[in-house]
């Protein structure tokens, strides 16, 4: 018999690819959200790791070393730091692009986080409907590479190292994710 803790586990588990610390962070982030995508919750864990990314860029030195640490703050599509507004797309449909027409009306600049197999659809979007925002559209696993390798860089980590990190990071965001977890990362 299994411990209760064990029997009233009812996290789904995504699978890390074989040798992931030896993979590429888009390889590895592209893996896991196509996961959670096959499972219904694309949006929870893409929000999660996105967040996982900034909180790993932020530790870094170009962060910490100012005077005044900026704030990551939620928003209730992805997240803010100061005047930029980080929004995580939960797909590429019609529902989405009316709520990116609404984005006319913020006064910010915002980068677009577009999951991996619709970021070209996203980008054309965007330069269709949004011509006088300041938008930068990103494919999920693009811009979470970008957060760790420059980062890591600045503070003089490996890649799986800084992987890692940011994996750790998602498993700590349980709250934030509670059906979903990584199976072990060691």
């Amino acid at each position: 018999m299994l411990p209760k803790s064990v029997q009233n586990d009812t996290r789904i588990m995504l699978e890390l690819p074989p040798n992931w610390r030896s993979c590429s962070t888009e390889f590895v982030v592209g893996a896991l959200l196509r996961q959670a995508d096959a499972i219904g919750q694309y949006h929870a864990a893409a929000l999660a790791m996105t967040r996982s990314s900034l909180d790993f860029m932020l530790s870094g030195p170009r962060w910490t070393g100012r005077p005044e640490r900026p704030l990551l703050a939620a928003h209730s599509r992805g997240y803010r730091i100061e005047d930029w507004l980080i929004y995580v797309l939960p797909n590429v449909d019609d529902q989405s692009m009316d709520e990116l027409s609404g984005l006319r009306q913020l006064q910010c600049g915002f980068d677009l986080i577009a999951p991996p197999w619709a970021a070209r659809t996203a980008r054309s979007a965007v330069q269709s409907f949004l011509t006088r925002t300041h938008a930068d559209v990103y494919s999920i696993d693009s811009y979470i590479d970008l957060r760790l390798l420059w980062t890591r860089l600045d503070m003089d980590k490996s890649h799986s190292d800084a992987l890692a990190t940011l994996l750790a990071l998602y498993m700590q965001s349980e709250t934030t994710v509670p059906d979903i977890s990584i199976r072990s990362i060691h």
